[in-house]
């Protein structure tokens, strides 16, 4: 059974900072907020459940 999707507001300045990210890495923005996220849980000693796509 598949997870509901989780609505976030982001501040103006979070946003902009992972639209760049996304840029440099030529991914989109969830792409490039999946790749945040999941490396964000690797550093809390977890294991994100899903790669971003394109990886």
């Amino acid at each position: 059974m598949a997870e509901k999707p989780t609505t976030v507001r982001l501040a103006p300045e979070i946003n902009r900072s992972i639209r760049d990210f996304a840029a440099e890495m030529g991914i989109s923005f969830n792409a490039a907020l999946s790749v945040l996220v999941a490396e964000a849980l690797q550093a809390r000693g977890k294991r994100a459940g899903t790669r971003p796509s394109g990886q």
